[in-house]
């Protein structure tokens, strides 16, 4: 009966804010350069409240950004606009209004129908927690005005032999770093709001990195955090959706043809198991190819979002990214403690990197990496069994897949079996689990298996199928 109470609940504050607030506006951009920065503003409104989000990219000096605008007004305006309608959903989501009202661009209906497709799956984990039971046809609608029309431009093309590289500090981007050390081409690295351990993997990809990193300051509204407080509706947005459209208004100035995400085969999994519900949606194969799509069929043919790392699985990222020993001091996957530069050491993201880590390192210099005993602690027991599928959901974090967490249990136990029985989730799992255990195959399949659901064109595939074996071998 409470369960019931509180769908209830969650459901009737939803209609509640969609019938107080109606209309969300998308209002107005604005963009204009400071010495070498490119400073973009935003205005949405909602009834009486008014949100002005903001943000900076900063790029090297040996980019002359004032006099590359000029020429490019209209393709910024375009991608500025753009970026508008992604950074909107953080606020939109605070009222989840039923109308948004476009008065500062056009759209066309098959604009329209795409924008809608992201929110609404980008929006899937949002839905779920907060009990909104919704559809893709009925969540939002559009109304746009009817100008400035914004035309796909094609006259602008960056240099294949540029990349763009975005880093997070974590294992993934770190594994990209070192995947395309060896290439020849220009690299530009891209940290948007970084931690210490994102500015120390460019550090460690290259020594010239004063005049390679482009820096991203994003300033939220404090008044939605106001909001939130207030018992407005908050949850999960799609992060890496926004990432993208700043990259391409990166790569503008960096005059980049590739940039080389890093998201793997295991993002493609959904989060609730038999859903389309997925915390990584915007980091699937879904998202890339569309986001292609958009670029090709309304902003500009010749740039390329793909992700580096797309053929392969976590358990294989961390083959590679783990047979650099500085990589194991420097990186932080850890949501909770990335700002800090530390490891929490009691969420489900810690938990999994340490699982993954210990297979391929060692319990004992997995160790060395957190501080802890991960693997031994009780408190993690909930979050354990998310993890290795014995629950309604994995956890709602960029993780990999159930089953390559149970390859990497039954590897640790193959390789350090007294080790093993010391660590309370490890022996949990042999009391409770013994049936779960991989096989040959299934091991196999996980350390082998080079996803064929790519997008890469032979020089990148080849690059990455290099590192792989090399992993492997």
């Amino acid at each position: 009966m409470a369960s019931k109470l509180k769908v209830s609940k969650a459901r009737d504050k939803f209609k509640m804010l969609r019938k107080q607030y109606p209309i969300f506006t998308y209002k107005s951009f604005n963009w204009y350069t400071k010495k070498n920065d490119l400073v973009i503003k935003f205005n949405f409104q909602c009834e009486e409240i008014e949100f002005n989000p903001s943000s900076i990219i900063k790029f090297p000096n040996g980019i002359a950004l004032e006099k590359m605008v000029k020429s490019r007004k209209t393709f910024i305006d375009h991608l500025v606009f753009s970026i508008g309608l992604i950074e909107m959903v953080s606020y939109w989501k605070a009222t989840c209004s039923p109308e948004v009202q476009i008065t500062c661009g056009h759209l066309t209906k098959g604009q329209q129908k795409w924008w809608k497709h992201l929110y609404y799956h980008g929006l899937g984990e949002f839905f779920y927690l907060n009990k909104i039971n919704t559809n893709e046809n009925d969540f939002v609608n559009f109304t746009c005005a009817e100008k400035p029309k914004f035309e796909k431009i094609e006259k602008f093309k960056p240099s294949s032999s540029k990349l763009l590289v975005p880093i997070g500090g974590g294992k993934d981007s770190l594994a990209s770093v070192s995947i395309l050390s060896k290439t020849k081409d220009e690299k530009f690295y891209l940290l948007m709001n970084p931690t210490k351990a994102a500015k120390d993997s460019v550090k460690l990809a290259t020594k010239n990195y004063q005049e390679q990193t482009v820096y991203i300051n994003r300033v939220i509204d404090k008044k939605l955090l106001d909001l939130n407080a207030k018992g407005f509706l908050n949850g999960h947005t799609p992060f890496s959706a926004m990432l993208a459209w700043y990259t391409t208004l990166t790569s503008i100035f960096t005059k980049t043809k590739y940039t080389c995400l890093s998201n793997e085969a295991s993002a493609n999994e959904p989060t609730i198991i038999g859903t389309n519900i997925n915390h990584q949606y915007s980091k699937t194969i879904d998202f890339e190819k569309n986001y292609n799509t958009y670029l090709r069929r309304y902003v500009n043919p010749h740039y390329v979002y793909q992700s580096l790392l797309r053929p392969l699985n976590e358990f294989q990222i961390v083959g590679i990214f783990s047979q650099n020993e500085k990589n194991l001091k420097i990186f932080k996957s850890c949501n909770v403690g990335s700002k800090q530069d530390k490891w929490c050491c009691d969420c489900s993201k810690c938990l999994f990197v340490a699982i993954l880590l210990a297979a391929h390192i060692g319990i004992e210099r997995t160790r060395k990496v957190f501080g802890v005993d991960i693997l031994d602690k009780k408190s993690l027991k909930k979050e354990f069994l998310e993890l290795i599928g014995q629950a309604d959901t994995k956890p709602f974090e960029c993780i990999g897949t159930i089953d390559e967490i149970i390859v990497s249990i039954t590897l640790i136990k193959q390789k350090e079996p007294v080790l093993f029985k010391k660590q309370f989730l490890l022996r949990y799992f042999e009391m409770h689990f013994s049936n779960v255990y991989a096989n040959p195959n299934e091991i196999k399949e996980i350390k082998e298996t080079f996803f064929k659901g790519h997008s890469l064109n032979p020089y990148f595939k080849k690059l990455v199928y290099e590192s792989y074996t090399q992993a492997n071998s």
